[in-house]
């Protein structure tokens, strides 16, 4: 299977605007004249001539939208985006026509009224919990997900430095359709210095104004994503760990009212505001940061926060119904990769949720003792995060030639300005093949076997499909089958298949033996 090309169209009735439609309201479009797809992205930009000593606080542009032929009501806002610009970006989620009235809560000026139609687009929608199976996620129209992750901590960054849709374009080759990240902070890239989403005054931050150089190169990022039909995870925009200045409390709700303004029509982003919340919150702000998000998103996409350890220690926030899927922070040291077996059913046994290993497999961080521990124990960790119906987000920081160098010059933050020196990704590509492959979204981890060195499986409800891994080989058997199954043999390291066979299950059990590491794919013969 081919790994995504930017499945979606989103085509506007303007050809010069094929990822969006903006329309400027100076004079209303005629009704009907305007045509938005489903999902995709309606921008309406207004002027205010108005002069505001905190535009970004003292007034707010409000949107109410109303579907006309279900009455359903949906009520967001705009935001301020420099000069005499405000704008409000809207995501129609039925197709039929709607109406709009657009006004400053100041009554500054006159409220803009309008109309347009929502068409039928291939657009699938905002990322949700696959209702079939909660360890999944899917798009809003049901279709399941399968998501793929690059960690790449200075996104907001690559605009700048002009290598943003090569940088999509070598990563998409390889299978990844989500980015996380940016991680602000101090930058590791030369000349680029502090990324934060507030204005740096010089002397520290001004948490209620919000710098614009910032959240514009975060709309080219999201727009570039889009237009691939790749989606973002946020890392660390909210602050207040990793180095990053923590806002006031009373500063929390705009913030966060602002932020899902700028990103309220785009389907294609998530809500991950903290990382390691545990350095500069409590469990309970923690829940109330998730909380502003809930409910300033008019689109309810998803939300966790990023933990050192899934927050096994606070326990209520993986538990809420806030938190919408697990992240894990727990990287290799040491040559143990089946430590990932153990935490993940760890993990399962707090909640039924997705889980997104997001900071486990990093290639060429420095305190490996060398650039990336070794290939084989990476690519052994990251079959175990699969085959237990994990997610997988890498990270490269492997500096060419292949040896550990300063933090800054790594792939995540320079882009395709220089090769990419880590070697895993063919293995992860191979990885995201197979399993894909598969109807993976019936499946689920699958305890009923027997073996040693680490054996593991996936297996749909009915035990018509298995993946099986054998990280080290050695003999496994399968209980609780039946009939026959066309059995192939995958060898992961040179990633291919060797061969394939036919096998009986004989007294409810398949025994299976290999002398190396091995993949096997089963399926039952009808």
């Amino acid at each position: 299977m081919n790994a995504m090309k930017g499945g979606f169209s989103g085509k506007c009735i303007f050809k010069k605007l094929p990822l969006f439609l903006t329309i400027l309201l100076f004079s209303l479009p005629a009704k009907g004249d305007v045509k938005v797809g489903k999902w995709d992205l309606l921008e309406l930009s207004l002027k205010n001539e108005k002069i505001y000593d905190n535009p970004f606080q003292d007034v707010l542009l409000i949107g109410e939208f109303t579907h006309i032929p279900s009455k359903s009501e949906q009520k967001l806002y705009g935001f301020y985006d420099g000069g005499t610009v405000w704008k409000i970006r809207f995501m129609p989620d039925r197709e039929g026509e709607w109406r709009y009235k657009i006004y400053f809560s100041d009554a500054s000026k006159k409220p803009l009224e309008g109309n347009f139609i929502c068409i039928p687009s291939k657009i699938k929608g905002p990322l949700k919990i696959y209702q079939k199976n909660k360890i999944w996620f899917s798009y809003a129209d049901g279709t399941p997900f399968y998501m793929f992750a690059f960690e790449a901590g200075e996104v907001d960054v690559l605009p700048e430095l002009g290598v943003l849709e090569e940088t999509l374009d070598f990563l998409q080759k390889y299978g990844f359709n989500t980015i996380v990240g940016p991680h602000c902070g101090l930058s590791e890239t030369p000349g680029v210095g502090y990324r934060a989403p507030w204005v740096n005054t010089g002397s520290g931050f001004d948490f209620s104004r919000y710098d614009l150089r910032f959240w514009r190169n975060m709309d080219k990022v999201i727009f570039a994503l889009k237009k691939r039909n790749m989606f973002l995870i946020p890392f660390n925009i909210f602050g207040g760990t990793n180095n990053v200045p923590r806002m006031p409390e009373e500063e929390w709700e705009n913030f966060i009212r602002y932020w899902t303004a700028r990103w309220s029509g785009f389907y294609n982003v998530t809500f991950q505001p903290i990382s390691e919340w545990e350095e500069g919150f409590k469990p309970e702000e923690v829940l109330q940061i998730l909380s502003l998000i809930r409910k300033y998103d008019p689109w309810k996409r998803l939300i966790s926060v990023h933990s050192r350890n899934y927050s096994r220690k606070a326990l209520q926030i993986p538990s809420s119904q806030l938190y919408d899927y697990f992240t894990l922070q727990d990287k290799l040291t040491d040559r143990d990769y089946w430590k990932y077996g153990n935490t993940m059913k760890e993990i399962r046994e707090v909640a039924e949720k997705p889980i997104l290993a997001q900071e486990c497999i990093w290639e060429g961080n420095g305190y490996q003792g060398e650039a990336g521990l070794d290939i084989d124990n990476m690519r052994r960790g990251s079959w175990t995060i699969l085959l237990s119906g994990a997610y997988l987000s890498y990270g490269d920081e492997v500096t060419p030639p292949r040896e550990i160098g300063e933090r800054g010059i790594h792939f995540s933050n320079m882009g395709t300005l220089m090769k990419p020196a880590g070697k895993l990704y063919p293995y992860l590509e191979f990885m995201y093949r197979v399993i894909t492959s598969l109807q993976w979204w019936n499946m689920k981890p699958y305890f009923k076997l027997e073996g040693e060195k680490h054996p593991i499986c996936l297996a749909s409800e009915d035990k018509s499909v298995l993946l099986l891994y054998l990280p080290e080989g050695g003999n496994v058997i399968l209980e609780g089958l039946s009939g026959s199954f066309e059995v192939r043999f995958l060898d992961p390291v040179k990633c291919k298949e060797e061969k394939n066979a036919r096998m009986e299950v004989k007294e409810g059990k398949l025994p299976l033996f290999s002398d190396k590491e091995e993949v096997f794919i089963l399926k039952k013969v009808k």
